[in-house]
């Protein structure tokens, strides 16, 4: 078959749309070689295949490659903007293969594609889903223009901080989370962030406000319970050691730090550990309240664990985290049992 039979396109009329667009105009084609073995060999026998290529496979993604390579150098001597291509990449926290198996067979390919697009004047953009960002480097490496991704999946704060400047990130509202749950408000400031997120970066005490919120819950919840342990303890110390304090000159805060305090160890290991476990165990105050936003800023482990395991259905990774979890908190009781016993004074 010939090559003006196999891949054609009649440039006449896409310049004159061109001319007569004021908008930015993408090519109408869209090179997509892992998607293109996964419509052909189905993910399984993919996945598969890629777990030890074969020559053959080589070849044909070689074969593919060539087709795409002539497809893009039709659409690149138009009057259009920019070449694109694309492939999903990412699940919801990771690549879908190894990113060195990215780099031996696919990267080169689009080292390729955007290479054609520079040569004609033109951008490269790319579009991949999912959790991508151990090959953004090597998008960047490649001198790929923009990358239209799922930021929000990625952490739209770890973006600015690693790539900030050196990739446009052509993204979209969060679907997952914002979307279905956000208010008016919510959305609305996610429009003004971004800009700040790129250029400095993000943090939890970007939001003040949230954190102070949840704190000021969180200490309301639990002072006046603790509180209750600290009056019982206080109402079993005996009077008369005030009264031999007061015949020896003790002045009250002498007696606080010498006598009281000591005698309100026991309490207040009691009230340390149970409050140490409450804080890792936060989770209603973060569902009520804030849902984890904005942007994740206030999502705890415990409701990152929750998330894992009744939103996205993973219970064997959230089970592993809540062990993880109870090891953490295991650890930390026995620091505090090892550094505060010894300075515990029971009656």
């Amino acid at each position: 078959m010939k090559s003006d039979e196999r891949v054609n396109i009649t440039k006449e009329q896409i310049a004159e749309f061109c001319r007569n667009s004021d908008r930015f105009v993408l090519a109408g084609t869209c090179p997509r070689p892992f998607e293109r073995l996964q419509f052909l060999r189905g993910p399984e026998n993919l996945y598969l295949d890629l777990s030890r290529p074969s020559a053959e496979l080589v070849q044909f993604l070689e074969r593919l490659h060539a087709f795409y390579v002539e497809e893009l150098r039709l659409w690149a001597e138009t009057e259009v903007d920019a070449l694109t291509f694309m492939d999903d990449w990412g699940s919801q926290r990771s690549l879908l293969v190894a990113p060195e198996l990215w780099r031996e067979l696919f990267k080169p390919l689009y080292a390729d594609y955007v290479s054609i697009a520079h040569e004609h004047g033109k951008y490269a953009f790319m579009h991949s889903d999912g959790y991508i960002t151990d090959v953004i480097p090597d998008l960047i490496e490649i001198e790929l223009d923009a990358l239209n991704s799922q930021v929000f999946c990625m952490g739209v704060e770890e973006l600015g901080r690693r790539f900030a400047g050196e990739l446009t990130f052509w993204g979209e509202l969060d679907q997952q989370q914002l979307l279905p749950r956000a208010t008016t408000a919510e959305i609305a400031d996610v429009f003004r962030r971004p800009g700040h997120d790129f250029r400095h970066g993000y943090t939890f005490a970007g939001h003040p406000v949230c954190a102070a919120a949840v704190m000021a819950v969180a200490v309301w919840k639990e002072a006046g319970f603790f509180m209750i342990f600290y009056l019982a303890a206080l109402q079993q110390q005996s009077p008369e050691l005030r009264e031999a304090a007061a015949l020896e000159g003790c002045s009250r805060w002498q007696f606080f730090w010498r006598v009281t305090f000591p005698l309100l160890m026991p309490t207040t290991l009691f009230v340390l550990v149970n409050a140490v476990i409450n804080a890792f165990r936060l989770v209603d105050h973060i569902v009520v309240m804030t849902r984890g936003g904005p942007d994740n800023a206030s999502s705890l482990l415990l409701f990152y664990i929750y998330e894992t395991g009744f939103r996205y259905w993973d219970a064997s990774y959230a089970a592993a985290l809540t062990v993880v979890l109870l090891a953490i908190l295991a650890l930390l009781a026995l620091v505090q049992f090892g550094v505060l016993e010894r300075r515990t004074h029971y009656q």
